[in-house]
């Protein structure tokens, strides 16, 4: 018995060895792999010493599908790809498209990604926050909380984190509630929260 097993294991074996051997291909310098499909939980680029230079995976939260490029120290420092916008039973329902560029110390330098209506926002920000200047659609402070009665906006903000995040500078273009007429606005912020506003009404 022990050696029909053995003889038995050793025929799957070389079996799937020899359909292996046909559709991988290996030598020093490369591995090639031919077929319709090629299926895996990650892939990774490597430098000449097996150090990662990227990789083609989920992030570790599982919120993210995105191919990654990493420095020496293994940051990621590119981002592009999908992230979870909406969970169901603790699993990922809905994704968006982004993109990150990242600085050495872990924040993020530039962001682009789509918001709740799937029209585009570009923020960008330094080392103290992530998004001192935004850029695309935008969601006033004033507007429905709900986003049911949401102005569509599409505007150039400056915030400022060390004041509670306020919009210290405004300048877009508005659709006023209860009308169908585009109009442009302007709104100024002072240090001492006194605000100048040219929005028509």
């Amino acid at each position: 018995m022990k050696t029909f097993v053995q003889s038995a294991l050793s025929l799957v074996l070389g079996l799937i060895g020899g359909v292996a051997a046909g559709s991988l291909h290996l030598n020093s310098n490369h591995a090639e792999v031919c077929g319709d499909t090629v299926r895996a939980k990650r892939f990774e680029l490597v430098d000449s010493v097996g150090v990662p230079l990227a990789y083609w995976a989920k992030d570790n939260q599982g919120l993210h599908v995105e191919l990654a490029f990493v420095d020496d120290r293994g940051h990621v420092r590119a981002e592009f790809g999908t992230e979870a916008t909406r969970m169901i039973a603790g699993r990922a329902a809905d994704y968006s498209p982004f993109t990150a560029l990242t600085g050495s110390d872990g924040r993020v330098r530039i962001r682009q990604g789509l918001d709740d209506s799937q029209s585009p926002v570009l923020a960008m920000g330094d080392s103290e926050t992530e998004q001192r200047v935004l850029l695309g659609h935008w969601k006033r402070q004033d507007d429905g909380a709900n986003g049911s009665d949401c102005r569509d906006n599409w505007a150039l903000v400056f915030r400022d984190p060390s004041h509670g995040w306020r919009e210290y500078l405004d300048i877009g273009a508005t659709t006023p509630l209860g009308t169908k007429h585009r109009t442009g606005y302007v709104e100024i912020r002072a240090s001492t929260d006194r605000e100048l506003s040219l929005l028509p009404k």
